[in-house]
């Protein structure tokens, strides 16, 4: 009995959130079972594809990945363009991420230029991002141009990330409206683009981070320029990719997200097994693991190639916080006592050590 009201206590959210009627009921196993088959029923364990997020409000990461645009094995040098809005004039902090040589010109002035041959070197840490390198704005009232020149030494990434300073996740009570990307204001501009891009890019040019280009003289639509082995260039956008995200999710989230809580029902549906006697529930937090395991190269590609850093499942790698380590490890620590000799038992091994 002490057991099924554990795995009440475990299933709490799940029952709030679906706001079951279960009064009538006299026996807590029946309880626990509905909830237990709903989740069997409504739970896909799959992914859906939708166009990546768009975002407008400088509050968070931001990035133009050069190389998924401009593939090359050669040294060269691309740009990206945009403008960004702000209420007054002020002067904001930003940290930024970079391989290889970088110049940023803020309303036509130079202000920030590094060179050198470097790897991108993000630290991950538990709810943010820290980076190499910072540099500030000064952004006056009305909406402000920003060009970034970056170089690749070729065959490696390259990539331009810029964000807010880290925060370490602390809640923040600041009253300051955060900039915003409003590239629909450049001329001749169609609105439908800025729905996919908050950036114009143009390259790849000749190597060499300190040679000028038409870029860094004018800004002109409709022109084509000479380019990385006497190649035409324009002006465009940056590769339009998509990204797996989880399906249907409430307000709360859904039963089969990467978190603590997750990871608790998942051990729950596995007491539950053993209390009903019914093994579709062990199933249950079967699938939930297999998928997370399996997904794994998936979640990496989504975070590290396309730095899609918020994606769905993204807490799955390289986080330190128990909440999305060992807490939602439970079901796979759990299956690998009571178990022996099930697919993919050397993975799950492997995944708790």
């Amino acid at each position: 009995m002490k057991k099924i009201f554990f795995i009440c206590f475990l299933f709490s959210f799940q029952l709030h959130a679906k706001k079951m009627s279960v009064t009538s009921i006299q026996d807590p196993l029946e309880v626990v079972e509905l909830i237990g088959d709903k989740l069997i029923r409504e739970t896909p364990f799959k992914y859906k594809l939708e166009l990546t997020n768009c975002e407008k409000t400088f509050n968070r990461l931001f990035f133009v990945n050069f190389g998924r645009t401009f593939p090359s094995e050669k040294p060269a040098v691309a740009y990206a363009y945009t403008l960004i809005e702000s209420t007054s004039n002020r002067t904001i902090s930003i940290e930024l991420e970079h391989n290889d040589g970088c110049k940023i010109w803020l309303n036509s002035e130079l202000i920030y230029e590094k060179t050198g041959n470097r790897n991108i070197n993000i630290l991950y840490d538990e709810r943010s991002l820290e980076m190499s390198f910072k540099t500030t704005l000064k952004l006056k009232k009305g909406t402000n141009t920003l060009l970034v020149k970056s170089e690749t030494a070729g065959g490696k990434d390259w990539c331009f990330l810029m964000q807010p300073p880290a925060t370490k996740g602390a809640v923040l009570n600041s009253m300051d409206e955060s900039p915003k990307f409003v590239l629909e204001k450049t001329d001749n501009i169609d609105s439908k683009i800025t729905t996919l891009t908050n950036w114009l890019v143009i390259g790849p040019f000749e190597k060499g981070i300190d040679n000028i280009n038409p870029p860094e003289q004018k800004m002109e639509f409709g022109k084509m320029y000479k380019g990385l082995n006497g190649q035409p260039v324009t002006w465009t956008i940056p590769k339009v990719e998509i990204v797996g995200n989880v399906i249907d999710p409430k307000p709360w989230g859904t039963s089969y997200q990467w978190n603590y809580h997750n990871g608790g029902v998942a051990w729950a549906m596995q007491q539950l097994a053993e209390v009903s006697g019914d093994s579709k529930y062990n199933q249950w937090a079967t699938n939930f693991c297999d998928f997370h395991l399996n997904g794994k190269s998936f979640v990496e590609y989504q975070v590290q190639t396309l730095n899609e850093v918020e994606s769905a499942n993204h807490y799955f790698i390289k986080v330190p916080l128990l909440d999305f380590t060992l807490a939602p490890s439970l079901p796979f620590i759990y299956k690998l006592q009571k178990e022996k000799d099930f697919p993919l038992e050397k993975e799950y091994r492997s995944f708790v050590d």
